[in-house]
């Protein structure tokens, strides 16, 4: 027999205290972790299964998981030494706690926790503490910035219109304005 690890990304992105319990006491029999997906936020369970071959250790991580009553998202198996390998060659991207990354956005701590509660920010939970790979965060500012951007545009061109269809207004109104006068009817204009 071989120990392979097998990393499961789910069809969930719960990742509130009740549902990480009930996952950790199905995986914790097999040195397993429940983490947030570095790509995407949803949850991902890692753990290691003692299987004859990569068949059946694939077999016993799907049947793992269907137990928990979720769907699979995303699945990968290794040799545990290949898995370790290919850990250990990845290189980690800069970590920044909820309150950096909250500075770092420009919003509160409790707003960037929503953000990462409902799969909007990438992170990990390392313990009982959130994390946020620095890549989330510069895209998320790009994000920001780029619907800041558009929604700028959105109201200029707005505003465009909106000035036009009052100069129209105007002119009509002017006409009319013209029109009663040449018909002796006084007539008060407001700017």
């Amino acid at each position: 027999m071989t120990d392979y690890n097998a990393r499961i990304e789910l069809d969930s992105r719960d990742f509130d205290e009740a549902a990480v319990d009930v996952l950790m006491d199905v995986v914790e029999p097999y040195s397993g972790v429940v983490a947030r997906a570095v790509h995407g936020g949803r949850v991902e369970l890692i753990l290691t299964v003692p299987a004859a071959d990569l068949r059946q250790a694939t077999i016993t991580a799907m049947s793992i998981v269907l137990a928990t009553g979720h769907q699979v998202y995303a699945l990968e198996v290794l040799p545990t030494d290949d898995f370790h390998q290919r850990i250990n060659a990845t290189p980690v991207p800069e970590l920044l706690s909820v309150t950096q990354t909250a500075d770092e956005l420009g919003i509160s701590r409790q707003r960037a926790l929503q953000l990462v509660n409902a799969g909007q920010l990438d992170a990990v939970k390392v313990g009982d503490t959130w994390v946020v790979p620095r890549p989330a965060v510069t895209a998320r500012v790009a994000e920001v910035a780029d619907r800041r951007q558009r929604v700028e545009a959105a109201l200029l061109a707005d505003g465009e219109k909106s000035r036009a269809v009052l100069a129209t207004h105007r002119r009509q109104q002017e006409k009319v304005n013209a029109a009663m006068r040449t018909a002796g009817v006084e007539v008060t204009s407001y700017p």
